[in-house]
């Protein structure tokens, strides 16, 4: 997953020790996805019983938990006065992330991917009210390949098509490749125009920045992907080739952050639950990431459910101590960070405690299931999280009972927080402890 990478980046740059939650590279995740509500989605940050969803907001607590002040070198970049601005990263994420990754999945090509994870990848990425639509039928049978958008399957031949002349079938049959083909010039129209602006950056970096920064890592995983992780496109010298300063700032990159890793404490203090990267390790045909893979000591997903059920989840605490100084005693504890309606994230009616679902607007709509814990608007949660943050973040408390993998203990409680961005919250008519009523039936709100 190159936004696994994205997030393996920034905590080797940073110097974050971290352990690597190996997980399945479709659900069900029988372990891990309970303690986030049944959000599909990777990568997950996990610290103790707090869960932070979302590589935009995983990198904004990592910045903020983790500043210069101890130890640890900020990754934003700076503007021409000197100030790190998350805009240039968020604008930067924005173009990779809606520009290079869908070319990534593109060019992908169908005989490595499993019939499994083909229709459990189409299923992902229909459109809402398309119904589950056909996977195409790939060669292999590897599981543990990459996650990307595939490519939609050429919708059925008319039936007229048998009596087609012999020119239009093969034109029929070569539909995908020429797909394909489209999805590669546009590919070296991108790499063109990033191969100039890193030959022209003084440092050799994006935007010109004495050092790497999240810039780099945004466009980079994408990279990466559509060539590392694609053995077709590497043989073609897709970006090696065509494109030198592409390549050699793609080493380097991979070189400073393993150095960067290399330096840091043993000291464990933070867990990733990440994209099963050590299994996709053993399975692509490419190089890895120079070193980075074997960065990261191995979870299991038991010990990191274990690791949240001896925790408290620290966002809870924090809003349960802020609450104690009101003179009120009946509000919740969470009601203090609930945000003015004008501001609000959340639908008419819903409160902390009521049942909620948190989904994703785009693809892998799967929701997030639990009791709405929290609500930060933009201003709230940029002070929350250090500063520039552009969306709010909502939080669910979520019960977690995963029956044998706890051996038999008690169910515990997680926060999962979510950013607004690409998300959107409801009231949950299925969850329990009463969501049911008029404030049910309002309409969900677009985070």
């Amino acid at each position: 997953s190159p936004f696994g990478l994205k997030i393996l980046l920034a905590l080797a740059l940073k110097g974050i020790p971290f352990y690597s939650v190996n997980v399945p590279n479709m659900p069900p995740r029988r372990a891990t996805q309970p303690l986030t509500g049944g959000y599909r989605r990777i990568p997950v940050l996990q610290l103790g019983a707090d869960l932070f969803c979302d590589t935009a907001l995983i990198l904004a607590e990592l910045e903020a938990r983790f500043p210069p002040a101890r130890g640890h070198r900020s990754l934003l970049p700076v503007n021409p006065a000197g100030r790190p601005d998350p805009f240039l990263s968020a604008t930067t994420a924005a173009w990779a992330d809606r520009a290079l990754f869908p070319l990534a999945g593109a060019l992908m090509p169908l005989e490595l991917i499993s019939s499994k994870l083909a229709k459990d990848r189409a299923q992902m990425m229909a459109p809402p009210g398309a119904g589950r639509p056909k996977p195409p039928r790939p060669a292999a049978t590897d599981s543990t390949e990459p996650s990307a958008p595939l490519p939609t399957p050429p919708p059925p031949a008319p039936a007229s098509a048998a009596r087609s002349p012999p020119s239009a079938a093969a034109g029929a049959a070569t539909a995908e490749p020429a797909r394909r083909t489209r999805a590669r010039v546009q590919t070296h129209g991108l790499l063109a125009a990033l191969d100039a602006a890193l030959a022209a950056s003084p440092s050799g970096w994006l935007l010109g920045q004495p050092l790497p920064t999240l810039a780099d890592v945004h466009v980079a995983a994408h990279v990466w992907f559509l060539d590392t992780a694609n053995p077709t496109e590497r043989a073609r010298g897709t970006v090696a080739s065509a494109h030198p300063a592409v390549a050699a700032w793609l080493r380097r990159l991979f070189a400073a952050a393993a150095a960067s890793a290399a330096a840091t404490s043993a000291k464990k203090f933070a867990t990733a639950a990440a994209a099963d990267q050590q299994k996709q390790k053993l399975h692509w045909r490419g190089p890895e990431p120079p070193g980075l893979l074997r960065l990261a000591s191995p979870l299991s997903e038991r010990a990191a459910v274990a690791v949240a059920r001896t925790a408290s989840p620290a966002a809870i605490l924090a809003a349960a101590a802020a609450a104690s100084t009101s003179t009120s005693t009946t509000q919740s504890a969470a009601a203090a960070d609930l945000p003015a309606a004008a501001t609000s994230p959340l639908p008419r009616g819903l409160r902390p405690g009521m049942p909620a679902r948190i989904a994703p607007d785009d693809y892998g709509r799967d929701p997030a299931r639990g009791r709405l814990a929290f609500a930060r608007p933009p201003a709230a949660a940029a002070a929350a999280v250090g500063g520039g943050v552009p969306f709010a973040v909502v939080a669910l408390a979520v019960d977690v009972d995963v029956g044998g993998v706890t051996g038999g203990a008690a169910p515990f409680t997680t926060i999962v927080q979510f950013p607004s961005a690409g998300y959107v919250v409801s009231h949950d008519d299925r969850g329990a402890g009463g969501g049911g009523g008029a404030d049910s039936a309002a309409p969900a709100a677009r985070l």
